[in-house]
């Protein structure tokens, strides 16, 4: 656009000066010739309209794209500021420059914080939740019709009442407005279910899981979450039969996934230090549903839960973790045969289980 109107003065530029050439040429009196020039030359204002338009858009473009890429300088320190003070201030920066789109940087620094809160919720990612919670409602009331801001606020509350168990409400809150707007929206229905769960309301919570399985009967994971709802009400036959269930309709539909909830964090978990490299989308999948249920500290069902996943999944480095999970729930026993198992089915991997099953210490 900038050459387009340097090209566009330049061509004025030489018509002129080519009219006024050919009227000198042709025109015989030196003082009519030289007016005649002047005249040539002169600014039309007609001709150089379009440059009113074009100059005022080129300056705009050039201060989009300096303040696009200033956002995301900033947004990309704030990922990955290790101190509150820096995620905070980057974060701020950020938004200054980001003035066409900050509903999204906003909720890609909520999954972010959910993503880095995983292993436990200190009290400084508390203050970054507290930071946040303006920016995040903020989103809401200016598009109040958006799912989106709904499911990013709503999952936020819900993390952050895995320490304050008074957000649990506001989640529950946002998650029904959400409804709402949006009854066919499956996923809606399993975070209420989650939601309950955590607040101890188990009914609730299989009534909720039920109304999202009959949206999508063919939905494997639909079924899953409605096991996990029957499991924590004390159902423990029911949760397999849907376990079972969710598993027929895996291989149905060749175990493609059909529905994916949002990531999130938690008070603690075992094996809260990175994944490995190779990092398994099952592993990280089945470890998102233990850091949704651990702060229920209903250790028997999450045992139960652990049981029933190892026998599902040949993953390495899911029956890692479960290892040690076990051993964060004394299982000692259990910890070992699932390490055991890595080592058996994946012989290249031994050396570095072994290493592992030594940071556990039980009896290796």
């Amino acid at each position: 656009m900038f050459f387009l109107a340097l090209g566009y003065i330049n061509y004025f530029q030489r018509e002129s000066a080519e009219a006024a050439s050919s009227e000198v040429g042709i025109n015989t009196n030196l003082p009519a010739a030289l007016a005649s020039r002047r005249r040539a030359i002169s600014v039309n204002p007609r001709r150089y309209m379009w440059l009113i338009i074009v100059i005022p858009a080129i300056l705009f473009v050039l201060n989009f794209n300096i303040q696009s890429g200033l956002a995301n300088f900033y947004a990309h320190k704030t990922l990955k500021s290790i101190r509150v003070e820096e995620t905070t201030e980057n974060f701020k920066k950020s938004e200054a420059h980001q003035t066409f789109d900050q509903a999204s940087l906003r909720g890609e620094i909520a999954d972010f914080l959910a993503k880095t809160s995983r292993g436990s919720i200190t009290k400084d990612f508390l203050k970054i939740y507290e930071f946040l919670e303006s920016p995040l409602k903020e989103n809401l009331e200016k598009e109040p019709k958006n799912p989106d801001h709904y499911l990013k606020l709503g999952v936020f509350y819900r993390n952050w009442g895995k320490v304050d168990k008074t957000k649990l409400d506001k989640a529950e809150e946002i998650f029904k407005k959400a409804l709402k707007q949006n009854p066919k929206k499956q996923s809606f229905y399993f975070l209420l279910a989650q939601t309950k769960i955590l607040k101890g309301e188990h009914q609730e919570a299989v009534s909720f899981a039920k109304a999202g399985v009959e949206l999508c009967e063919k939905s494997s994971q639909a079924h899953f979450y409605l096991g996990l709802a029957e499991l924590f009400s004390g159902d423990e036959i029911n949760f397999k039969k849907e376990v079972q269930r969710s598993e027929e309709l895996k291989k149905e539909i060749g175990g493609r996934e059909i529905l994916k909830l949002p990531k999130t964090s938690t008070k603690k978990t075992p094996l809260a230090q990175k994944p490995p490299t190779g990092f398994s989308f099952a592993a990280e999948y089945y470890i998102e549903i233990f850091d949704i249920y651990w702060p229920t500290e209903d250790w028997e069902k999450i045992i139960i839960l652990a049981d029933e996943i190892s026998d599902l999944n040949s993953d390495s480095y899911l029956h890692e973790y479960l290892a040690g999970l076990y051993k964060e729930l004394g299982e000692t026993e259990k910890a070992k045969k699932e390490a055991e198992w890595v080592m058996e089915n994946y012989p290249e991997l031994k050396a570095e289980t072994l290493r592992f099953l030594k940071t556990l210490e039980i009896g290796y």
